[in-house]
């Protein structure tokens, strides 16, 4: 007798219930339904319906915990088909493929759709994309800025702690958990300072990087050292570039929730803050225009600012990492499976 979680991929029993001919494809949680709808409306429209799976916990009770997340789609991956797939974040099961059996599968089950990089967020916020939506903070000046340097200036200072913790982890080597590493993207100064008078990552951000990341380093390359896993080591930074990890692009790889709130969102939060300072300052500075007047323009820009400048609605509206490298990663996965045939 087939258990609950066999009945939610077997295809007989879609037919059965009839989701409008569709097969379905289960994401982790609402949140992705926007990013994975962009895949498949490109490649299937109109062919899956997407749904949030939920299956229960071990337990013994009627009273069992509900589990949703990858956690609920793990238990899937055994019994998929072309009719029924998952779609989830990497995570670090992309990069540390020996760090778990499910870790494994993610890249050998054609059926199983992943990000490429740590999360969708990795994916929303490529080059071309900080590019576009940081573009358009601006009302009347033009000042010239690059945000991509700053998460690229990030990423090169990272690259080693980050490469020997996805090593150790990948070898089920438990130093620290991937919530710690990430406390290297704490910082002491207040958003609206990320950025300096020239708009580039501020040297207090950077040396408080460098050194976080150096202590962790050491740390991690003690313990490769006193195994003498150092040649080991260095292979797995070949698989790391065979799989697109580079110096200056591992904020792509990090947790993805920690690259959003952490990094990306405060670089624009400051930028926003600095052009809008910027604005009042050329209208302060305008020989020909009175008090009142400029009191008026400024009240203006800061009302555009407030009110036509919200950075969530600029990034939901964004779609431009559908010509992200990644993100056509996804979808090749994904036109592959649409192709398989069983024998």
């Amino acid at each position: 007798m087939k258990n609950f979680t066999q009945y939610l991929t077997d295809p007989k029993y879609i037919s059965a219930y009839d989701f409008d001919g569709k097969g379905i494809i289960y994401i982790e949680d609402e949140n992705d339904k926007r990013f994975w709808a962009e895949v498949i409306e490109d490649i299937a429209k109109n062919k899956y319906t997407i749904k949030i799976a939920t299956t229960n916990s071990l337990g013994r009770d009627a009273s069992e915990t509900k589990i949703r997340g990858k956690g609920a789609l793990t238990k899937l991956y055994d019994t998929l088909n072309k009719t029924v797939m998952v779609a989830v974040d990497s995570d670090f099961d992309y990069i540390c493929p020996e760090s778990s059996e499910y870790a494994e599968k993610l890249s050998k089950n054609k059926f199983i759709i992943h990000t490429f990089s740590y999360s969708t967020e990795s994916v929303i916020f490529c080059e071309k994309s900080i590019k576009l939506i940081s573009g358009k903070i601006k009302y009347f000046i033009d000042i010239d800025f690059d945000l991509n340097e700053a998460l690229k200036t990030i990423s090169n200072i990272i690259f080693e702690s980050f490469s020997m913790f996805a090593y150790l982890k990948n070898k089920k080597i438990s130093i620290e958990s991937g919530k710690d590493y990430n406390n290297i993207l704490f910082f002491s100064i207040p958003r609206e300072e990320f950025l300096n008078e020239n708009y580039k990552l501020c040297e207090r951000i950077i040396n408080e990087l460098t050194i976080n990341s150096e202590k962790k380093k050491k740390k991690y390359l003690k313990y490769i050292e006193d195994n003498s896993l150092l040649h080991e080591y260095n292979a797995y930074l070949e698989h790391l570039d065979h799989l697109g990890v580079k110096k200056d692009n591992v904020y792509r790889f990090i947790r993805g929730h920690d690259l959003e709130e952490k990094i990306v969102m405060p670089l624009l939060e400051c930028l926003k803050y600095k052009i809008l300072n910027a604005e009042i300052s050329s209208i302060d500075s305008e020989p020909h225009k009175n008090d009142t007047v400029k009191e008026e323009s400024k009240r203006k820009v800061t009302k555009f600012f407030e009110g036509k400048l919200n950075l969530d609605t600029i990034i939901h509206n964004d779609l431009s990492f559908k010509e992200d490298y990644i993100f056509n990663k996804i979808k090749e996965k994904f036109s592959r499976a649409l192709e398989h045939n069983p024998k």
